[in-house]
């Protein structure tokens, strides 16, 4: 049987497109699409290709934010120096999405819209705050902003209605004399090619400067519940708190009250919750690196490799 394509290079043209093709896939990247095309997981009537929608491409910075359109590759936006100096974990993530080939060619809203509970992009977005900006075809096109907490409803799910796209990203950039700073750090059974075994982004922002205290906080983690999340519990706890490790280490162990991981191929549940503890931890130790503020005798961290013992609860020395 024959395939409908479209490739439009507008908005309009592809909500026509949608409204005239049968059981259409939207193509950008492809990474998942196509494997799941040819694992016989998805019916397939027509594809559209969105890679020539010019309101969904580029990476611009304006009126305080940060604006990744739809298309923009996990490559562009790791090697971005807008992106690293203001979305610091964001572009950290994207470094560490799959294969050079995959960063090549897979998408920021295709990582959200696919809504794995571990996609790399979500934590990262969930703690710089971001808004989704998405469009409903009609006459005029509609367009909504929603901010990403609102975003994710579940494995494989989102609040996008039917006929309704993402086009870009907006992430606020920090107007303040606050220190700021972000961080990402993604736990895996390997290093690279490896869907995360628990991940997790954090945003800090100082005060003071004799005796710095946290001004604001913003965590979250994937891999541990339905969908990323963030801790709103642990954030408020933080708030105000002076910047010591013994802080950052009490906020990891709130960080397990609000957590509900399942055991699954990649690790148990208990191990989830052995390490998000300290995962919580770094994270808020490399934001406050980022916002250049070096906590004493602070041992430099990385993600590591978690072996299949560790994943799965065997004790090694």
């Amino acid at each position: 049987m024959a395939i409908g394509y479209a490739s439009p290079t507008n908005l309009s043209q592809l909500f026509e497109a949608m409204s005239t093709l049968p059981e259409y896939r939207l193509f950008a990247g492809g990474t998942d699409l196509m494997v799941r095309k040819g694992r016989g997981l998805l019916p397939l009537g027509a594809i559209i290709n969105l890679l020539t929608v010019a309101e969904m491409q580029g990476i611009v910075e304006s009126d305080g934010s940060l604006d990744l359109g739809a298309l923009a590759t996990h490559a562009a936006i790791a090697a971005h120096p807008g992106v690293q100096q203001a979305a610091g974990a964001l572009a950290q993530a994207s470094s560490q999405v799959g294969s050079p080939q995959i960063r090549n060619m897979g998408t920021l809203a295709g990582n959200m819209c696919n809504a794995s509970p571990a996609a790399d992009t979500a934590t990262p977005l969930l703690a710089l705050e971001a808004m989704v900006v998405a469009a409903m075809m009609g006459r005029p096109a509609r367009e909504r902003h929603i901010p990403i907490r609102e975003f994710f409803r579940g494995p494989g799910k989102t609040c996008l209605e039917p006929g309704e796209v993402v086009v870009r990203v907006r992430i606020p950039i920090a107007c303040s004399t606050l220190g700021t700073g972000s961080s990402f750090i993604k736990l895996a059974r390997r290093r690279s090619l490896a869907i995360a075994v628990i991940n997790g982004a954090a945003w800090i922002a100082l005060a003071g400067s004799a005796a710095p205290c946290i001004a604001e906080a913003r965590i979250a983690l994937g891999a541990v519940a339905p969908t990323p999340i963030r801790l709103p519990a642990v954030e408020d706890w933080l708030r105000g708190r002076p910047v010591t490790k013994a802080v950052f280490a009490e906020a990891g162990r709130r960080a397990l009250a609000c957590i509900n991981p399942i055991n699954d191929i990649r690790a148990t549940a208990d191990y989830r919750r052995d390490v998000a503890a300290v995962l919580v931890e770094r994270l808020l130790t490399r934001a406050a690196l980022d916002a250049n503020f070096c906590l004493e005798d602070e041992a430099p961290v990385s993600p590591g490799r978690v072996s299949p013992a560790q994943a799965h609860g065997v004790a090694t020395k």
